[in-house]
């Protein structure tokens, strides 16, 4: 069944049209491919699916799979909004990305605007490579001639060389409430909305409200009962206000 007017391809080994109700339901292995408004292809697949014609609504049932260029989900139903570009699943679905795990007992997803929303007992596991800056020690061998008396001498050095090794750092952030947009690297952010927290091994937030910014959440704002831990260098910080940037080691905190 092709619909080209809301770019909805529907196949299946047995399907039921009700043309006084307005529903198609599919059974034996049903496949969908809808095409959204940003002409991303998602594919979808249930062993039960049932689309509303005049609610442009999709049904989805007893297990579904969902996959486009950015997301793998599993959830146990779905309910697709075809005109809002739009995907809401309850039952703590699971999302699989790219170095990103995340789920929640309720989950929309905007295609077009590339937003997940998770909510009650929200959580996103990211992992990332990141370079940090390794002390080594080198022993260097230094031989020189002085005069016909000396016939050489080697002095040992150690001296101390910086060096940026890549290494892989897990993110761990929960909420009542995450929003997660995946559009460039610039307009990337995490958003955790109420009992908010951020976990590294360097560094740990909790706040009323936190949001990371960049593809490796270089950049961390925070609100209301801010409490900041590094535990690189045991410091513990706390206030109302709190920015916090990465690259450049900046930390701001007031009560204000």
């Amino acid at each position: 069944i092709e619909d080209s007017e809301n770019k909805v391809v529907l196949y299946s080994g047995k399907g039921v049209y009700d043309k006084y109700l307005e529903t198609v339901v599919l059974d034996e292995r049903p496949l969908l491919i809808y095409r959204g408004k940003n002409k991303e292809i998602t594919k979808v697949t249930a062993p039960y699916i049932k689309r509303y014609l005049g609610e442009s609504k999709i049904v989805l049932e007893k297990g579904v799979i969902i996959e486009n260029n950015e997301y793998t989900i599993l959830a146990d139903s779905a309910v697709m909004l075809e005109k809002e570009d739009k995907i809401n699943m309850d039952n703590y679905p699971y999302i699989f990305g790219k170095n990103k795990f995340m789920t929640g007992e309720k989950l929309y997803y905007d295609s077009e605007k590339k937003d997940i929303i998770l909510e009650n007992e929200a959580a996103i596991f990211q992992t990332s490579m990141e370079k940090k800056r390794k002390k080594l020690k080198d022993q260097k061998k230094d031989e020189k001639k002085q005069g016909e008396e000396q016939t050489g001498r080697s002095e040992e050095k150690e001296s101390e060389e910086n060096e940026d090794v890549e290494i892989k750092i897990t993110s761990v952030f929960s909420g009542d409430r995450i929003v997660s947009h995946s559009g460039s690297e610039l307009e990337r952010f995490t958003g955790m909305f109420g009992n908010a927290k951020m976990k590294r091994p360097d560094t740990e937030f909790q706040a009323a409200y936190i949001k990371a910014f960049g593809k490796n959440n270089e950049k961390v704002e925070a609100k209301d009962g801010v409490t900041m831990i590094d535990f690189e260098n045991n410091i513990k910080l706390s206030g109302n206000l709190l920015e916090y940037d990465k690259p450049t080691e900046y930390t701001h905190i007031t009560e204000d």
